[in-house]
């Protein structure tokens, strides 16, 4: 197997429903950095103001970890299965109503981390 494939199998048997691997150095990465931007810029970041602080990291995330050669993409759905919907109660989002999303996240990255480490070196 290669390394991408087992990279992606080990990230999607540890609960991950979407794996992508990038190139750092992919323009795409560039022009949807510029997207974001112009996205920030119609002020619809709010007041996280955050988003756009690491934004030149988004851009050039070799900024971070000058030896970056690819990146990792894992996406989790942490919605919930019910259909229950009532137009004339209030709604809650679907990611305050399990365990805080921050931290499912990280202990499933750790867990890949440490999966890749003993893997691949």
């Amino acid at each position: 197997m290669k390394l991408e494939e087992s990279i992606k199998a080990d990230a999607l048997n540890l609960g991950f429903d979407l794996v992508g691997i990038a190139s750092a150095s992919d323009p795409l990465l560039f022009e949807t950095t510029e997207k974001y931007s112009d996205w920030l810029d119609n002020g619809y970041g709010a007041s996280m103001t955050y988003l756009e602080r690491h934004l030149p990291l988004k851009a050039n995330p070799g900024a971070l970890l000058p030896s970056l050669k690819s990146v990792l993409c894992v996406g989790l759905y942490y919605g919930t299965s019910s259909s229950n919907h009532d137009q004339n109660k209030a709604q809650v989002s679907i990611y305050t109503r399990g365990k805080d999303y921050h931290d499912v996240l990280e202990e499933r990255l750790e867990l890949l981390a440490k999966e890749l480490q003993k893997k691949h070196g």
